[in-house]
């Protein structure tokens, strides 16, 4: 659900940034706009997987769970 969320709020970001954009820079406006999602989209996983290996790797704890043996 919340990636049908992003999706749908995408469009009406760029539109917003390229639309209060300074026509003169709006090209770059748009480059650092879409530069920051990708970077976003690379680097987020990363961090998430390094904390989780922080956390303790596969442990229930590290995912937020109770413990394997509740369900």
């Amino acid at each position: 659900m919340y990636g049908v969320l992003i999706w749908l709020d995408s469009s009406s970001l760029t539109a917003g940034a390229a639309g209060s954009a300074d026509p003169a820079r709006r090209g770059a406006t748009l480059a650092l706009h879409s530069m920051a999602g990708y970077a976003g989209g690379f680097v987020g996983p990363i961090v998430i997987g390094w904390i989780l290996d922080r956390a303790g790797g596969m442990s229930p704890v590290a995912w937020g769970s109770r413990s394997s043996t509740s369900r």
